[in-house]
This record gives structure tokens, sequence and C-alpha cells, in this order.
């Protein structure tokens, strides 16, 4: 080929050649630049299935244009000679850089978050690559990453037909691709669909591979290497930090449900990696519930209290990552297993305990332990009056504060100084409070919760944190209709601005008044503003980010709902609630396959959740997947509380979507019904309209679930259902109403 000519391209020099083609040095006559010419090798160029994979490479990096994906120029044909013209790259792979011996972790997560970037601008153009290696990432001299070799990349809309057991064995028994299989995930060996978090496993292997200088699977013969992806766990690397061996363990998941869903997740953790404080320095921490050693109901409330109270404080040391209560709740039982939990949750101390109450005496026996080798890095005994609680929080949390290894400043020393009341009694009529609305949200438990919440008040009627408890149970009547949302959402406010008048401080009070502005004012910069404020407050507070995250996504702004949604997970990983928050704001971007996984993960996580079940029914739905969608909505049924059945919403726009008019419009008029005995959302009667086609109808209902103020709301800017009403004069005139524009 040197010295031939291919369009405009003078081929000057040869380069090398792999399986999908031979890459020359060229000169573009034209623009007097040099390029790379890829070419099929002789032979072959009649090779039908060869000469589509060629085809599809050009195509696929004709769609991109990322600085870490390899740039073409041009496409062509002559003389029977197909050519791809792209970059000229000088440098050296990835797997000539780790053969000289491991990364180390810097520079793993360095070039990690460039491989990742790379692929969310391949997977957000419907690019699944299929053949990610180190031989096909490159480095060129001046240290910039390229992905290589999209010629086994596929479009995700295509259907997927897997690889052949046959085509793979052929394959593996010439002992030519045998570093292709040792990153193959399981599904892609087992010829089943496939899906971006086939490219996120293999991510999660050269990742590995970085940071050890080795593949976790290779073994000395191919079979024995696809017999380690399906069936053995690779250990876990030395020396990488809890973070990172957390992230390779969500990427290297044999199960794809349970895998990492998407690479702009990769992306976020590996750079929360890289913004972690040094590895001598306790970075993160899990805060158990004491073990109740004498089984007492009546210390319950201690102990949900103290562990809040501690969760709390320390989550506003912007430098520490606090796991969230319902993360540690569900830990609760590994009280005498710190290591385990640390490696479950990736968090670098864990701190646990026992409780005794005796004669009114509290006998606790605390220690933190660092997570990584066992070490007890403090620990205490202590004996005090159950009226001393507060002493007793205030005692762990400066213990805890003095042996993280790294200094507090005088700003962060007075953000973990108590906040609270002084008066014993107060303090503990709030922790029955809180015990209550944490573990039950039926709007008995909250008229009991607003009755101690009362109480606390009526002790020390400036203890803000009591006014942020009576804010979150009006609130949570109000969203379940158990009263007058006009009547219960100005109370919420009302306790919300009073606590804040006497602590402005306190992120749950700003918290608690952003969902009223969101939920109930449709003040949409207002509640912007206090949940930045409580986050700033509060950079560990999960809950603020979790709302947060809804109100971004209500507002169309869906990459930094993601990035919010992501990181309130991160701080709280076993929440059922925040893994459909995740999926919520996937949805509404429309990315259902990715909504569908969090939404998975829930459910295989609870299977009695129900709002898990719903959620993965509405995406199924939208993804076209109706049948699935059925079935969920079904178990969703089975899951609901005893008494009369009532008519299915979700199933109506199921019917709706499958052309069933007859059976939607049969569950439209039971939901009229049943509005003349208690609450039914407007809004939802008008999506289902939506659904079927009957957009005045629809519109009709959207402007009475105006004039009734129907929280729901919040999502008519974004809600996929809706899109039939989408440029109707009415729907914009009611997204103008709501400054939703």
């Amino acid at each position: 080929m040197i010295g031939k000519t291919l369009g405009h391209y003078e081929i000057t020099g040869r380069i090398g050649a792999g399986g999908m083609g031979e890459v020359y040095r060229a000169r573009d006559t034209l623009l007097e630049r040099e390029v790379a010419v890829k070419v099929l090798p002789p032979g072959v160029a009649d090779d039908t299935d060869r000469r589509a994979r060629f085809e599809r490479e050009a195509k696929a990096l004709a769609a991109l244009s990322h600085p870490n994906t390899v740039s073409i120029f041009d496409f062509g044909v002559e003389d029977g000679v197909a050519y791809a013209v792209m970059e000229l790259l000088r440098g050296r792979t990835l797997a000539d850089e780790i053969g000289a011996g491991p990364l180390g972790v810097e520079r793993t997560l360095e070039l990690g978050v460039r491989m990742a970037r790379g692929l969310v601008a391949a997977h957000e153009k419907g690019i699944l690559h299929r053949d990610l290696k180190p031989q096909n990432v490159f480095l060129t001299r001046d240290d910039r990453l390229k992905i290589l070799d999209f010629g086994l990349a596929k479009r995700l809309v295509e259907p997927e037909a897997g690889e052949s057991a046959a085509t793979l064995a052929a394959e593996t028994a010439a002992g030519t691709v045998l570093g292709t299989v040792a990153y193959l995930s399981p599904e892609r060996i087992r010829a089943a669909s496939a899906d971006v978090r086939a490219d996120l496993f293999a991510l999660g292997v050269i990742l590995y591979e970085m940071v050890t200088g080795r593949n976790p699977f290779v073994r000395d013969t191919a079979p024995e290497t696809i017999g380690a992806i399906l069936s053995v766990e690779p250990a876990d690397p030395e020396g990488a930090p809890p973070a990172l061996l957390s992230l390779l363990r969500d990427c290297l998941e044999k199960d794809p449900r349970r895998r990492i869903a998407s690479a702009r997740e990769v992306v976020a953790r590996l750079e929360a990696c890289r913004t972690a404080p040094a590895s001598d320095s306790i970075d993160s921490l899990a805060v158990l519930p004491l073990h109740n050693e004498a089984d007492d109901e009546n210390a319950d409330y201690l102990i949900d209290g103290l562990t809040d109270s501690l969760i709390d404080t320390l989550s506003r040391l912007p430098q520490l990552k606090v796991m969230a209560r319902s993360t540690v709740f569900r830990c609760r039982d590994l009280h005498d297993r710190p290591e385990e939990v640390g490696r479950e949750l990736g968090v670098r101390a864990v701190l646990t305990g026992r409780l005794q109450m005796r004669a009114g005496t509290l006998v606790i026996r605390a220690e933190l332990v660092d997570a990584t080798d066992g070490t007890r890095l403090w620990g205490a005994r202590l004996r005090r009056p159950v009226g001393d609680a507060l002493v007793i929080e205030d005692e762990i949390c400066r213990e805890i504060a003095d042996n993280l290894r790294f200094q507090l400043s005088p700003e962060e020393k007075d953000r973990i100084a108590p906040r609270r009341t002084r008066n014993p009694e107060a303090h503990e009529a709030y922790l029955k409070g809180r015990h209550v609305w944490n573990r039950w949200k039926t709007p008995e438990a909250m008229y009991t919760a607003i009755g101690f919440f009362e109480r606390a008040l009526a002790l020390d009627p400036l203890y803000a944190q009591a006014f942020a408890g009576l804010a979150d149970s009006y609130s949570i009547l109000g969203n379940v209709k158990a009263i007058s949302p006009g009547e219960a959402y100005p109370k919420a406010k009302n306790a919300a601005l009073q606590g804040l008048a006497i602590d402005d401080g306190l992120a749950e009070l700003h918290t608690s008044l952003g969902f009223v502005q969101r939920f109930w004012e449709w003040d949409w910069e207002a509640s912007r503003r206090s949940y930045e404020r409580a986050i700033e407050l509060n950079p560990g507070y999960a809950t603020a980010h979790r709302f947060y995250a809804n109100l971004l996504t209500g507002l169309g702004e869906h990459e930094a709902a993601f990035e919010q949604a992501s990181y309130a997970l991160e701080l709280d990983p076993l929440s059922l609630i925040l893994l459909t928050v995740v999926g919520d704001t996937l949805f509404y971007a429309r990315r259902y396959d990715e909504a569908i996984g969090y939404y998975r993960r829930c459910v295989e996580m609870d299977e009695g959740f129900l709002p898990g079940h719903t959620d993965l029914a509405r995406a199924l739905e939208l993804a076209g997947r109706y049948d699935e969608a059925v079935a969920e909505f079904r178990k969703a049924e089975a899951l609901a509380p005893k008494g009369p059945p009532e008519p299915s919403s979700g199933l109506a726009h199921v019917y709706a979507q499958m052309g069933r008019r007859e059976e939607a419009l049969a569950i439209v008029e039971e939901l009229k019904a049943l509005s003349t005995r208690r609450y039914v959302s407007p809004y939802g009667i008008a999506s289902i309209y939506a659904c079927l086609g009957e957009v005045e109808t629809a519109l009709d209902w959207l402007e009475r679930a105006h004039r009734e103020h129907d929280q729901t709301l919040v999502w008519l800017k974004v809600h996929p259902r809706l899109d039939p009403v989408r440029g109707e004069p009415r729907y914009e005139r009611l997204l103008e109403k709501m400054n939703l524009l």
C-alpha cells in the first residue's frame, strides 16, 4: 500500500495491523496534514461481515465528537479498497503502560475518569463499544486518552442477537482473542442480551488491571478464563481506598441487574475518589445503631435518636462522608462485624457499640474501628443517667472528631457544636417523636409524632429541631391528604420559619421549607435556594440532595438532578427510596433502560417495597415493554394495604398505551366514582386521557388539577405520558401559569 493514493490521501508508511484492519500513516494532500488511514486487509474486502464491521466502526466514530474518542475525518472505497481516515495518534496503548507495572491509585483514577467520559459520550449516542480493553485505549505523547477500535460497536437500538457460543468457541480455540475474552461480561459470554453495563464490566476489569498490573480473570487457557469471569470474585486490590474498592465491586458485579448502571455514575464516583482526603485520614464513616443488649423496647427511641444525632452532626463536616440513616439501619445486625460493614458500604471507619438500660441508668460501650484492618481507633465505656443522653451524644461526637486524623478548622468545630436543647425532658420528647416519625409514615403515626414535638416545644420553646419535626409531620399529612393540603402545608411552612428564626444554620429546616415551596407553593427558585442552603450547611445530608434532585428533575435539569440523586445514593447506598429517586432522574430524562436498572435493584433489595414495583412498571410501560409493565403493576396491587381493591391508574395507562381502550376507560370511570368518596388526583386522570389520545379531555382535567392545586403538577413539564398534549396552547398556558416555561 505504501506509495499508493486513496482519494486524496497518499500512503507514506505502515503503522500496524489488527483483526479489524491495517493502519497506515498518510498525507492529506488537500489539507496538508498527516492522518491515519485504516483499510481492510487484502483478501477480506469481499467478506460481507468484515466489511459491515468496518463500516459500522466508521459510522460509530462519525456519530461521536469527544476528546476521549478517536476522531474520523473521511470514509470511502477506491478500487475495491474500503478505507477510513482518522486522526493520527502518536504514543502508546494503555496495555503498554500497564505492561510496565501497576499504575497506582492516582494514575488509575486520572485515566479512569477520561475513559468513563469517553463511554458516556458513546452511550449517550446509543453506541455500545463491546471490545473495550487496554489495547484499544491509546495515550498520546501529550497524555491525551483516546478510545479506539469501534469495529465491534453496535447501536443500542438494534436488536441484540448475542454472540453464538460456537463463534466464541472458535475464536478462543484459535488462541487469538484471549485478551478480548478476558474483558467480556458474563452476559456476553452466555450470549444473552447486553447493554451499556457490558462496557462498564470491561471498564471495571481495566481499572482493576491498572491498579494491580494484572487482569483479575486471565488464566492459562481461554476456557479457564471464561470460567473465572463467570464464577470467581476477584480479591480486593491492596492499598486501594474503600471508595474505589466499592466501585470496582459494582463494575465487576456478575449480574448486570446489580451492576453499576451508567458511565456517568462511574465518572462521578471516580471523581469523588480523586477528591477524597489522603488515605491516612478518616474520609468516610458509618455510624451503626447501638446493639440493644437487653432487647428493651424502651431503649429503642434512645438508640434511634443517638444514631440520628451523630449522623446529623458529623455529616456537617465537608471532608467526611457519613452514611445516612436508612443504610446504617439495614446493617444493624452486623454490629459485631465492622470490617464487613466497611467493605459493604465502602467506608473507612465504623462506629459500633452496645447499650443497656438498668434502673434508669444507661450503660454504653462504643468503639470506632478502622474498617480496612480492624484497628480500634477509639473506645469507651460510658455510664450515665438516662436523662444525660445529651451529654453522651456530645461526648461521643467529640471523641470521634478528635480521632478522624485531620484537623478541624474553627468553623468546622462550630458546625459540630451542639445545636439542640439543653432540656433533657424536651430532648427525650423530641427523640420519641423522631422515632415514631422514622418508623411509621401513617397519618396516625404523624399525629403521635406531632404530639411529642409539641411537648418538646412546650418544655423548650426555642428547640429548633422540634420545629423541623413539626414541619416534616405536617408535610406528610398534606402529601397523603390525611388533612387538607391547604391546611397542612401552611402549618408546615410556619413551623419551618419559626425554627429558622431560632437557628438559621439547621439544614433540616431549610430542607423542610424547600419541600413546601416546591410541592405547595410552586415557587421553584425559592425552593432551589432553600435546598442549596441546606446542602451548604450540611453537605452530607442525603435528604436535601434527594429533594433537590426531585426539584431539578421537574424543571428539566436532568444532568444536575442525576448528580444530586447519585450523591444522595452514595451517602445512603442501601436506601430503597433513593434507588427510585435516581431511577426517576433517568426516567424523566427518557433514559428508560438505565432507570429500569435502578428500579430493579430496588425491588431485588426488597420485594415488598411497593413504590419500587410501580416505578419499575411505569418505566417498562414507557419503554414499550407492556406485558412486563402489567405484571409489575399486578405485583404492586398484591402489595397494597388490605381492604377493598382500588382501581389501578397505572394499569389504565398501560392499557391506553397498548390500545386496550375500553379497559382503560373502565378504570377511569372507577377512579371518578372513587373520587366522590376520597381524593383522587385529577392529574392522574388527565394523563390517562392523554395516553388515550383524548387531548381536549386531558387538558380539561389538567386545568382542573391546577384549580384544585394538585401537587402532582410538579411533573407537568417533564412527564412523558403528557407528550400528546405538548404544544397545545392550553398546555402552554398552564406551563406559563406555573412558571415552567
